[in-house]
This record gives C-alpha cells, sequence and structure tokens, in this order.
C-alpha cells in the first residue's frame, strides 16, 4: 500500500509540474518577447528622439536664411531602420508658427517594424520673453537687495555686487564677474566667494549670444498702421515731437515742430508750428486699425520725430518711434533739452553713436499705466508696447514715483534716468519686461534717483497676450514637444 501511495504521489507530483512547465515556459517565452517588444520599441523611439534634435539643430543654424515652414528631407535608411524629417507652417495665438516632425522606422524581432514619432511646435522668439535683456551691461552691477522675478539675459558680462536674487533662468554670453574681482571673470561653482559674492537662481548658461535686430523696418511696412509722421519736415533739419496721452480706450495726440540752430556754440530751438495749434487729436484705440495682426491689436508709428507718452491705457497697442533714414542728420529738440517750454527736459546722448540723433527716441512724460491690472495670464485686455529705434527715457520733469506698465524696447539706446545722479525721485515701478541695447541707469541705491520696483509680465511668454508685433529675436524657441 505504501508503494502504490508512493507512487500515486510521484505521479501526481509528475503531472503538476509537467501543466506547470509548460507555464511557466509559456511566461519565460513572453517574458523575453515583452523585453525584445521593449528593447525594440525604446530603439524606434531613440531613433525619433535623434531625428527631431537634428533637425532641430538644423532649423536653429539655418533660421535666418531660408523658408523654414516647408522642409522635407527624405528618408534616410540604415541597417535595422530608417526616419524621415519634415515642417510645415501652422499658427499659434495669432503667430505663425513651424510644426516639426521626425518620424523613425525601426525592423525589429521577426521582422517587424516599429513605428514611432516625435512632434515639435516652434514659434518666433520675442525680446519680451525676458524680464531684462541687455546686449552689455556696461559695468552696471546687480546688487544685494535687488530682485528680478523673470528671466534674465546680457550678450556681455552679468555683473555682481552682493547676491541678487535672479526668480528665473540667467543666462549671459560672456559669463560672470564681480565688484571685487572685476574684470576677472568668475565661475558660478567658485560663488560665494570670500566677499560673499554669489548668483541665486535657478539655473544659469553662459556662451549665449543673442544680437538685436539690425532696424525697426518692418514696422513701416506694415498694412493699416497708423502712422504719425509729419512728412513736410520727414527727414529735414527740423525737429519735432509727438506727444501721445491714453485715456481709457482712447488716445489723444499733437505735434510740435522746432527749428535748432546753434551759434558761438550756444543752441537755440525755437518751435515753429503745433499741430493741431490749440487742441489735441482724438482718436478711439479700437479704430486705429488691426495692423493685420489677427485682432491682437494695433501699431502705432511716429516716424524722424520723438514720442512722448503718459496716460492710461485700456487697449491692445504698440507704440514705435524710429529715426530717420535720409542722409541730413536731424537732430530732435528733446536732445537738447527742451519739451513744450520747459529748458531742461531730457538729455538723449545715447542711441546710434554718431552724437546726433535721427530721433527714434521715446520719453516717458507721467505715469503709463493699464487702467485695470490684469486677473490672470490668458487676460490681452490690456497690453502696451513702447519700441524706440534709440532710447527710452524718463523726462526731468517727472520728480516724484513714477509707473511704467509696458514692454520696454530701446534697440541702439537705452532705458534711463537723466537725473539719477543728481535728485531724489520716489520708486520706479515697472510691470512689464525691458530690452535695451546697452543698461541704462535710473538711481544710485540710497542717494539719488529712483528706486527700483520691477516686475515681469508673465503674459508676455506668449504670442497671444504679449503687445502687437513685439520685436522678434529673429530665431524660433521650441514651445510644445509631443513624444
Amino acid at each position: 500500500m505504501v508503494g502504490k501511495g508512493a507512487l500515486i504521489v510521484i505521479l501526481g507530483f509528475s503531472m503538476i509540474f509537467g501543466v506547470a512547465s509548460q507555464y511557466w515556459n509559456r511566461n519565460s517565452d513572453r517574458a523575453i518577447e515583452n523585453f525584445v517588444n521593449y528593447y525594440d520599441s525604446t530603439y524606434a523611439h531613440v531613433m525619433a528622439i535623434s531625428a527631431i534634435n537634428i533637425l532641430a539643430d538644423s532649423l536653429f543654424w539655418n533660421q535666418g536664411s531660408a523658408d523654414l515652414t516647408n522642409i522635407d528631407i527624405p528618408s534616410v535608411s540604415f541597417r535595422g531602420g530608417s526616419f524621415s524629417m519634415s515642417t510645415e507652417p501652422d499658427t499659434l495665438d495669432g503667430e505663425y508658427i513651424v510644426i516639426a516632425t521626425a518620424v523613425s522606422n525601426y525592423a525589429g524581432y521577426r521582422g517587424r517594424v516599429i513605428r514611432d514619432s516625435v512632434q515639435i511646435l516652434l514659434q518666433p522668439g520675442r525680446f519680451n520673453q525676458w524680464a531684462y535683456f541687455t546686449d552689455k551691461d556696461s559695468s552696471i552691477y546687480w546688487a544685494t537687495g535687488e530682485t528680478l522675478d523673470g528671466r534674465y539675459h546680457t550678450n556681455g558680462t552679468l555683473y555682481l555686487d552682493g547676491a541678487p536674487v535672479f526668480k528665473d533662468n540667467v543666462s549671459t554670453g560672456r559669463g560672470l564677474t564681480t565688484l571685487q574681482r572685476a574684470p576677472t571673470l568668475v565661475s558660478p561653482n567658485k560663488l560665494p566667494d570670500s566677499y560673499g559674492n554669489k548668483l541665486i537662481a535657478p539655473s544659469y548658461q553662459s556662451g549665449v549670444i543673442i544680437p538685436m535686430p539690425n532696424s525697426l523696418a518692418n514696422y513701416t511696412q506694415v498694412q493699416n498702421i497708423k502712422l504719425l509722421t509729419d512728412t513736410t519736415y520727414k527727414g529735414s533739419s527740423y525737429a519735432y515731437d509727438v506727444f501721445v496721452t491714453f485715456a481709457g480706450a482712447s488716445m489723444s495726440y499733437y505735434t510740435t515742430v522746432s527749428k535748432v540752430t546753434t551759434s558761438y556754440g550756444v543752441t537755440t530751438i525755437t518751435q515753429v508750428g503745433r499741430t493741431p495749434a490749440t487742441s489735441t487729436t482724438n482718436i478711439a484705440l479700437n479704430n486705429l486699425g488691426d495692423a493685420n495682426y489677427n485682432g491682437l491689436g494695433s501699431v502705432v508709428v511716429i516716424q524722424d520725430g520723438d514720442l512722448h507718452v503718459s496716460g492710461s491705457v485700456n487697449g491692445r497697442v504698440s507704440l514705435v518711434a524710429i529715426q530717420g533714414s535720409g542722409t541730413t542728420a536731424r537732430v530732435s529738440s528733446s536732445s537738447y533739452g527742451k519739451v513744450e517750454g520747459v529748458s531742461t527736459d531730457v538729455d538723449m546722448t545715447y542711441g546710434n553713436g554718431t552724437g546726433n540723433h535721427n530721433s527714434g527716441n521715446i520719453i516717458i512724460d507721467g505715469n503709463t499705466v493699464y487702467t485695470n491690472k490684469p486677473t490672470s495670464l490668458d487676460d490681452a485686455t490690456n497690453l502696451l508696447g513702447l519700441v524706440a529705434d534709440n532710447s527710452i527715457a524718463v523726462a526731468k520733469q517727472t520728480t516724484a514715483d513714477l509707473e511704467i506698465d509696458a514692454s520696454l524696447f530701446a534697440r541702439q539706446g537705452k532705458f534711463f534716468n537723466s537725473m539719477y545722479k543728481t535728485s531724489s525721485r520716489g520708486t520706479l515701478t515697472l510691470f512689464g519686461s525691458m530690452a535695451q541695447k546697452t543698461r541704462g541707469a535710473v538711481g544710485l541705491v540710497g542717494t539719488a534717483g529712483y528706486t527700483k520696483n520691477y516686475s515681469y509680465d508673465a503674459r508676455f511668454a506668449r504670442t497671444k497676450t504679449s503687445p502687437p508685433m513685439s520685436p522678434s529675436t529673429g530665431s524660433y524657441n521650441i514651445v510644445s514637444w509631443r513624444e
């Protein structure tokens, strides 16, 4: 009986293990197949990612010399697979973008072809995507107590004095230097130094150069723009200034023309005309024209003159001051410090580097603010862009606290307060962004000029919520990556 029982047990276990072994073998085969499939899929995916990076790199190096919106690269075949790359145009938030696609085909296990793709969206870059942008910082230091809550970039050197706080990414063209060690460049991993200098930022990148545009001529080529240009004096030796005052959903403006003469080193400015003679011209912002910008706002251009601005804005508009292109060197009345009977107004000593201006300056005559502050990042109700061919300055008669809500851009000059050394003026509040050729001074810490209170308008990170036709970097940014 014992022998029979043992035999039954042995046969029973043999049957169990026989059945189980088939299950284990199937699981083993499936595990191997799953592993191979995972390997094949991963390989195909890596091929697609490699291809899209190759395409993005090609777009980066060729974006200034070719049409990027219709590139179709034939399939590239190699042992085990192939990939193809293409681009096509589209629109996003009213702006043309580029859709770039890479497709991979990998010959995997048992001859099965694995297909994968990666697609990215590229959008033209704008200078107001940075809270603060300079071509060079002119040895002006960022000091302890100063805070910037948006992205920062300079094509030159970032100067540090202590521990200023950058709440977003920082990039430079030529590295960092500190007050005690200038002009010796320092590496971020050498900070903080024995003097307490350090870079406080989420990330830092060096060797990044983003050139300023060569001109603002593209603004005059846009259809339906509002052109506030006195053709009588355009390109002449006379100077004229356009004064714009915002009043909610409308704006008023007038033009003054001045004759500049110099005798025995003494400059005399004589106003020879004003249009209208005594009143102002009023126009609703929504009647300025669309500027072919798909309903995103209007563009007003002042050519060969200087622009003065103040008031409360309820609308979407960009004001652009373009310097003259004629051979006659025009001198702006504001360059010599006289505007509307004020003997000393603005000292415009910066701009095209010739010492004489063909205008293209913007002067902030008083608070220039939104009627209602934005309530969300999607709020596109009030947007203001101030774009100057030369400089943007605070008028000398502005002596109290000053607020500016706008995207500021000074192509050849800077944003500055000409009285930053001579008198205390309170707090300068900027809600928006700033891009300038050379960093300008607005005050001396604790002694004169303005105390800065700058905050970035994060809406400017998107085209839909940026002022119309905000100046472009001429390059493309990857705004979306889908695998």
